[in-house]
């Protein structure tokens, strides 16, 4: 956790910032996040989605921060086949 916050305190500084940088993402970029990540919550995927130009996001309701669940990964790979398809 110390490296994490070391790591946070030292990007807010930098230019350009992580969210310029974002946006300047131009290949087709599909966000997975789940509901009830505990890492990083679910505000926070649908920030980057936001970021990312023309991103989609697909919501994984109650989802935690890795797909325990096989049913999940059938949802997961049928969300990036489609993204592939689309793109």
């Amino acid at each position: 956790l110390p490296a994490v916050l070391a790591t946070t305190r030292r990007e807010l500084g930098t230019d350009p910032t992580h969210q310029a940088l974002l946006g300047q993402i131009s290949t087709p970029t599909l966000v997975v996040h789940g509901t009830g990540d505990l890492a990083v919550a679910y505000d926070g995927g649908v920030r980057l989605a936001e970021l990312i130009p023309g991103a989609d996001l697909v919501t994984l309701e109650g989802m935690g921060h890795q797909p325990q669940d096989p049913a999940r990964w059938q949802a997961i790979a049928e969300a990036v086949i489609g993204h592939i398809d689309r793109s």
